[in-house]
C-alpha cells in the first residue's frame, strides 16, 4: 500500500521543542559556478570546507567556511569529445582524500584526488570496450527515434539500451556504487509530454589506488534511481524517485518509487525494498534507527523506523498544505541531529533523532534572509552540515541563482 494512503500528520502537531538552537542568518551568499547541484563537507586542518559541484561549469569548488573572504580554489572536470562533463553528484572516500563524481554529460564517473586537485581516472560502465546494456520494455514508442544502444542506429521502439545518466554514488570501502537513470526521452513542460525511462540500475565500480574499473550492475525494481547512501560497511540504500511529469497541472511523480537496500559481497544483491508510492523521494538520511526521505516535489519528509531486519511502514510529515509544491532536502548534522531544508520557503528545521521515538523531535526553525527575500533567488539545490565545537557549520546551495548560503548555528 502506498504510504500516501496512510494517515498524514501535520508538522509540529505532537513535537516537543527542546534545547533551542540560535540561527545566525547574516552570512552573505557566496557565488558558485553555474547550476550548483551537490555539496559535501570535509574537515581539513581544523577548517570546514564545502565542496560544491557545479554542472554548468563542470567544476568542483573548495569553499573554506572557517575563513570568511577566502577565494575558493577549484578543479575543472574535463570534456570528452567536445561534450562537457556536467557533473551531478559527489561522494567522499572514508579518508576524505579522494572523491567519486558522476559525469552526467558523457555517462561516466570520475575518481579525483581532492587536495592535489587532480582527476585520476574517468570510466564508464564498460568492459573490454563493450558498454553494459539493459533490456527495455516501453508501453508506447518514443516521440523521436534515439540511438539507444550507442551503435549509430536510431529507433523509437527501443528494446535494449546502453546504461546512461549516472546520478547518485556512494563508497563502500574500495568500491563505488553508482545509480543510472537510463532516460530515453525527457519531459517537455510546455507541450505537457512526459519522459520515457528504461529500468533503473545500480552499477559496481572498483578502485585500486588511483585506478578505477567497472565490474557489474543490478536492475532495480523502481525507475529513476538517484542518491546512493551507505548504511554500514557492506550495504547502501538507493533512493528511486519514479518518473516525474505533469498531472493535475502539477509537477509530480507519476510512477511508483521507493528505497532499495543493496548489499555487496562479490556482487550487488537486493536485500530490502520499501515502496514510497508517488512520494518522489530524494536523498535519504540513514541512521541506526531511522530512514528519513525528503520529497522532491512537496514540502514533506517520509520517516520510517528500522532495525537490522525490520522496517516500519513509515509516515509522511508535511511542512504545510499537502498540495504545497516545494523541494525538500535532509542532511545529517551528526548521528543524533538532522537538518531539513525547504527551498521554496527559505526554511531550515533542525531535529534530534531519538531511537525510542517514531518521529524526530523538533529543535528549532530558521529562516534564511527573511528581510532580504528579493536579493535571494529561491531554487532547489542541496545542503550539508557538520558540528565543530559548539557550532553547527554548513551551507545551502541554490542552483537557480548559483549561490552557496553559509549557515552557522550556535549550540546553547
Amino acid at each position: 500500500m502506498s504510504i500516501l494512503n496512510h494517515t498524514l500528520k501535520r508538522l509540529c502537531a505532537s513535537f516537543v521543542v527542546i534545547a533551542l538552537i540560535n540561527g545566525c542568518t547574516d552570512e552573505q551568499p557566496l557565488a558558485t559556478g553555474a547550476i550548483p547541484n551537490d555539496i559535501v563537507l570535509s574537515l581539513r586542518n581544523n577548517a570546514v570546507y564545502a565542496l560544491v559541484l557545479s554542472s554548468g561549469d563542470s567544476e568542483l569548488q573548495f569553499f573554506n567556511l572557517s575563513e570568511k573572504g577566502e577565494t575558493p580554489q577549484s578543479l575543472r572536470l574535463p570534456e570528452e569529445k567536445g561534450v562537457g562533463a556536467n557533473p551531478l553528484s559527489i561522494a567522499l572516500s572514508a579518508s576524505q582524500q579522494k572523491a567519486a563524481i558522476s559525469l552526467y554529460g558523457y555517462n561516466k564517473i570520475a575518481l579525483v584526488n581532492l587536495w592535489d586537485k587532480k582527476v585520476l581516472a574517468t570510466v564508464g560502465p564498460e568492459k573490454n570496450g563493450v558498454w553494459a546494456q539493459v533490456d527495455v520494455h516501453l508501453a508506447t514508442p518514443l516521440r523521436k527515434a534515439v540511438d539507444a544502444q550507442n551503435n549509430g542506429i536510431l529507433e523509437s521502439n527501443v528494446t535494449r539500451m546502453a546504461l546512461k545518466n549516472p546520478q547518485g554514488l556512494g563508497f563502500l570501502g574500495d568500491n563505488i556504487i553508482v545509480s543510472f537513470a537510463n532516460i530515453l526521452e525527457y519531459a517537455t513542460m510546455k507541450a505537457n509530454e512526459n519522459a520515457s525511462f528504461g529500468p533503473g540500475v545500480a552499477a559496481l565500480f572498483n578502485t585500486n589506488q588511483d585506478a578505477l574499473s567497472y565490474e557489474s550492475f543490478i536492475q532495480l525494481p523502481f525507475m529513476n534511481p538517484g542518491a546512493v547512501v551507505p548504511d554500514n560497511t557492506s550495504s547502501v540504500w538507493v533512493s528511486c524517485a519514479g518518473v516525474f511529469g505533469i498531472k493535475d497541472q502539477r509537477w509530480q511523480a507519476l510512477t511508483e518509487g521507493g528505497l532499495v537496500q543493496l548489499s555487496l559481497n562479490s556482487q550487488l544483491k537486493i536485500e530490502h525494498t520499501l515502496s514510497l508510492g508517488t512520494f518522489g523521494g530524494g536523498r535519504p538520511v540513514v541512521t541506526p534507527s531511522h530512514l528519513i526521505v525528503p520529497s522532491q516535489t512537496m514540502a514533506a519528509i517520509w520517516v520510517g523506523k528500522k532495525s537490522a531486519t525490520q522496517f516500519s511502514e513509515g509516515k509522511v510529515v508535511f511542512f504545510g498544505p499537502a498540495e504545497q509544491t516545494d523541494t525538500t532536502h535532509v542532511a545529517l548534522i551528526d548521528k543524533n541531529r538532522l537538518a531539513v531544508t525547504l527551498f521554496s520557503s527559505n526554511k531550515i528545521y533542525t531535529y534530534t533523532i531519538d531511537e525510542a521515538q517514531e518521529e524526530p523531535i523538533l529543535n528549532t526553525k530558521i529562516t534564511l534572509y527573511e528581510k532580504q527575500e528579493d536579493t535571494l533567488i529561491r531554487g532547489a539545490g542541496s545542503s550539508a552540515f557538520i558540528q565543530q565545537g559548539n557550532e553547527i557549520i554548513g551551507g545551502v546551495l541554490l542552483n537557480q541563482s548559483a549561490q552557496l548560503v553559509p549557515v552557522r548555528l550556535g549550540l546553547k
